[in-house]
């Protein structure tokens, strides 16, 4: 028997199985600044000081779980209830966690669905936890597994769970920012003036650095060839900082999905919805919004509904992300 693995098919996983996924990870300043070089985000506070952006928390998780269960993925289909628990800083290890929740075969019978709750820890608990859900191959396609099994899964986290203690805004100088918490209207959208193309190398050097094992994400001749999920949404999320850079930071995501992969040469744009908007304090507000990250296509000026009646997206959405975002109120930012 080989002492190699390249991961596991559909039928290696029972629902109720628990992964430890090996591989802890302490965050420094080079993971930071490298955060920067491969998304572009430019939020003043996580620039400065000690504290690390959530999303390249999400990312080392992510890629934690990648040599456990993502090994042989052929697509990430999305996430959901997404919840950054906790501020992590410079230094902090991170271990991670995966429950599988749900299975469903495919009706072709030769891939597989498998719902997966990851967890990421420091030595002081949970700092962010999701679900997350992907395409896996069947070892033998006429193999019978368990009956199919879907989680019940929420379409939001709600306010209540939101981190916002001792938090405080970034003063105006540092952030650039333009508009407070209460300019947010609900139903608005929100163009992004910003474009990010995705350079030659780029997913490799990601898959490296935040050890996303999967071979489509470090090999760009593929058959199915893709940046992972948490470079689609970091990217997505620094071009979203134009419009609201007083942002205080992501508290969590309720879903996202990425129609369409995303590619070397790839050309993006942004643009977002207001879905919601709730004040928490007289300082402080949260935002809901929805986020589109669009592929070689400009949106502004398309009158063209994202979705259509069948529920498919148009070919150049490579992610819909709704998401909750701390924002300061006008006292918030004179404070």
């Amino acid at each position: 028997m080989g002492k190699g693995s390249s991961g596991r098919f559909y039928e290696d996983f029972q629902v109720g199985m628990r992964l430890e996924c090996a591989g802890p990870r302490t965050v420094t300043d080079a993971d930071r600044a490298a955060w920067i070089g491969f998304t572009g985000d430019p939020i003043a506070r996580y620039g400065t000081g000690r504290e690390v952006h959530p999303l390249l928390v999400f990312a080392f998780t992510h890629g934690q779980v990648s040599r456990d269960v993502h090994g042989r993925t052929q697509e990430e289909l999305g996430a959901t209830s997404v919840v950054m628990h906790r501020p992590v800083e410079v230094g902090a290890t991170l271990n991670t966690t995966a429950r599988v929740i749900g299975l469903r075969e495919d009706p072709d019978r030769d891939t597989g669905v498998v719902w997966v709750r990851v967890a990421g820890r420091d030595v002081r608990g949970v700092v962010v936890s999701y679900v997350t859900w992907f395409r896996v191959p069947k070892k033998h396609r006429q193999s019978r597994h368990a009956a199919d099994m879907l989680p019940s899964l929420s379409d939001h986290v709600p306010v209540t769970e939101l981190y916002s203690r001792d938090v405080i805004a970034s003063p105006r100088h540092e952030t650039g920012g333009r508009f407070a918490f209460d300019d947010y209207l609900e139903h608005e959208t929100i163009h992004h003036g910003p474009t990010h193309t995705v350079a030659a190398g780029d997913i490799t050097r990601f898959a490296r650095w935040f050890r996303q094992t999967d071979a489509r994400h470090q090999d760009p001749g593929h058959p199915h060839a893709a940046a992972p999920l948490a470079q689609v949404v970091g990217i997505a999320y620094a071009l979203a900082h134009d419009g609201v850079e007083d942002r205080i930071g992501l508290r969590a995501i309720n879903a996202f999905r990425t129609p369409h992969a995303l590619r070397e040469g790839d050309r993006l744009y942004a643009m977002s919805q207001v879905a919601a908007t709730q004040n928490l304090t007289p300082l402080l507000g949260v935002v809901r919004f929805r986020l589109f990250l669009f592929r070689n296509h400009d949106p502004k000026g398309d009158e063209r509904p994202l979705i259509t009646e069948g529920k498919r997206y148009l070919p150049h959405i490579a992610l819909d992300m709704d998401y909750w975002e701390l924002v300061p109120t006008e006292a918030g930012l004179r404070r």
